[in-house]
């Protein structure tokens, strides 16, 4: 076995960069979401019980004497219906987001 004899010139290191100047986009405006409200009742709902839905077939399969095959099947529908409105809540909820008016650029900035 070989190994390399050790250089003792200094390793490069990566740097952080400086963030302090950010490129332009050549005049274009990038959109930028504006503020959004928090999750609604429902919505928050609809989480939480699509993050149940396993645990409770689990407890009605161990405990509610039910067969597992309709359990799992149950569990499974319900958990797409319970995402799917979720996820709909949450597009329309970010869809009411007033996103806010571009500005044009200052004269400064196009010489």
């Amino acid at each position: 076995m070989t190994s390399t004899p050790p250089t003792w010139e200094p390793e490069q290191h990566w740097q952080q960069p400086v963030f302090g100047e950010q490129p332009t986009s050549g005049g274009q405006l990038v959109p930028v979401p504006g503020p959004t409200e928090p999750p609604g009742t429902l919505e928050r709902l609809a989480g939480r019980l699509h993050g149940l839905v396993w645990v409770i077939a689990v407890v009605l399969v161990v405990f509610g004497h039910l067969s597992i095959v309709p359990t799992v099947v149950l569990a499974v529908v319900a958990g797409f219906v319970l995402n799917h409105i979720r996820h709909d809540l949450r597009r329309q909820r970010l869809a009411r987001a007033v996103p806010p008016v571009p500005r044009p650029p200052d004269q400064e900035e196009l010489r």
